[in-house]
């Protein structure tokens, strides 16, 4: 006769929960490792001067107390092959690579070579005009609150510790009208050590995970240390966003003057002294921005639009900046963000 398996009783309930805690645990155990030591950082540098001015830049990344494996060095500027060579054996702790690309240099450059080339697990978004403080890589590195989180630092101005670079946007959840808001000063920051904010890409450290799912950024939105529709993108799939304060990064302000306007909660920033052609990306982007924030609410994006326009015409008037092209350029790349026409800037037509 065979003997017949007795079926296993039941879990109890309690057995569940002690089963879902060692689960969570043995993640939590695993996510330390990886985050403490075993993951590869790739920081990534732009540089639209030559490449030696990247130097003091290139100096806070080797004194940091937790070094990147790589670091890619994009530059406009043509070195000469021992004048690199010079650079990457000197800056060879932090496994310094300076491409030979005659590219325009912006942060898409390198985010297929830090990922598909170097095995990077994380990319660090930086400039030349970025010194990060010794422990600032070490402090983004820390375990995130969420299970997918991108971890940026604190950009302070090189002038005054008060000041930040530029603004954040926090999340308040105050009313429907006014989610997020603004801050230009440090001492106005939440006192907490991790902030929700809506978005980053100047000092933050983006993951493997963003890449897969989202792939490269368009070099059309990486403009004046920004990519807001990278970062949307990214938040659209569920990964949030935080700013850790202990990773302080100075860097001057990324704007030289910067018109402010509040209304309701909500804030408008004019950035006088753009060229026209840098006018138009930024205000096409934004418009860009808002659709594929509201895809369903065409009338909202055309009452913000129109907010847009009369506060942009307002700050033209006080900055002395009303001129013909000026106001064509608004209504032209308004028009086409909100369209969805990605056209690129033209003198015939703008």
């Amino acid at each position: 006769m065979q003997a017949q398996l007795r079926p296993l009783p039941p879990f109890s309930p309690s057995q569940h929960v002690c089963r879902d805690y060692l689960r969570f645990l043995l993640e939590k155990t695993a996510t330390i490792s990886i985050m403490k030591g075993m993951c590869t950082i790739c920081a990534i540098i732009t540089c639209t001067e030559t490449p030696e001015s990247a130097i003091p830049c290139l100096n806070s990344l080797r004194g940091q107390t937790r070094r990147p494996e790589h670091t890619l060095l994009l530059s406009e500027t043509k070195l000469a092959p021992e004048k690199r060579q010079e650079l990457c054996t000197e800056y060879a702790a932090i496994g310094l690579t300076i491409p030979d690309t005659h590219d325009k240099a912006h942060e898409s450059c390198g985010f297929s070579p830090a990922f598909d080339q170097l095995g990077a697990d994380f990319v660090w978004i930086l400039d030349t005009s970025c010194i990060a403080t010794p422990a600032a890589l070490e402090n983004l590195l820390q375990p995130p609150a969420a299970a997918e989180c991108i971890r940026t630092g604190l950009m302070v101005s090189n002038d005054a510790d008060a000041l930040l670079s530029q603004p954040v946007i926090i999340e308040t959840r105050k009313n429907i009208f006014a989610p997020w808001k603004s801050i230009l000063q440090r001492e106005d920051l939440p006192n907490t050590e991790r902030i929700p904010i809506r978005g980053a890409w100047a000092g933050a450290l983006y993951p493997r995970s963003v890449f897969n799912k989202i792939g490269t950024p368009k070099q059309q939105f990486s403009l004046s240390h920004t990519n807001d529709e990278y970062a949307w993108k990214a938040k659209m799939q569920g990964i949030r966003f935080e700013l850790i304060k202990a990773a302080v990064i100075q860097h001057p302000p990324f704007s030289a003057q910067l018109i402010h306007y509040s209304i309701a909660g909500r804030s408008f920033f004019y950035e006088p002294g753009l060229s026209t052609e840098q006018r138009y990306y930024k205000i096409r982007n934004w418009a860009w921005i808002q659709r594929l924030r509201k895809p369903g609410k065409p009338l909202a994006r055309l009452a913000f639009c129109g907010l847009y326009i009369i506060l942009a015409l307002n700050a033209m008037l006080r900055c002395g900046e009303w001129h013909i092209r000026d106001v064509y350029t608004l209504f032209r790349a308004l028009h086409n963000g909100f369209y969805g026409k990605l056209c690129p800037y033209s003198t015939r037509k703008n």
